[in-house]
């Protein structure tokens, strides 16, 4: 019994180079080129990096040679922004973590002083209160 071999090719978009560029009013269509070899039997490309934003639908894929395209998908995985590679992504998340930090030491600071305007303003009225 022969068994078909499966073979798993991943591309990151990034380091694939723009062909071109059109610009629509609405939307901008990207093409990109690149060249894979293919193994005997079925053959899954993947490309990571791909931009979140895009329409699925919009997804064209060409072939030459005689090789069969037998389906095209698009998955969007979730990533953790805190395992990035990508070295501004990470410098964005530590300085985002930060600013929660410092967003929260403000908000207990102003919970404070709100906690102490009210007890002057409690006793101010009771002063007042107690002179008429």
């Amino acid at each position: 019994m022969s068994e078909k071999m499966h073979s798993v090719t991943i591309l990151n978009a990034r380091e694939i180079p723009i062909k071109a560029v059109t610009v629509f009013n609405d939307r901008a269509e990207i093409n990109r080129t690149f060249t894979v070899s293919l193994k005997p039997g079925m053959n899954e490309i993947k490309l990571d990096n791909i931009p979140g934003r895009i329409d699925k639908d919009s997804i064209r894929v060409n072939g030459k040679g005689l090789a069969v395209i037998h389906e095209v998908k698009f998955e969007i995985e979730e990533i953790n922004i805190e395992n990035s590679e990508l070295p501004k992504v990470k410098e964005l998340f530590t300085k985002l973590k930060e600013l929660k930090r410092e967003s929260q030491k403000q908000k207990d600071i102003q919970s404070i002083y709100t906690a102490r305007l009210e007890a002057l303003d409690s006793a101010v009225r009771n002063v007042s209160a107690r002179k008429i």
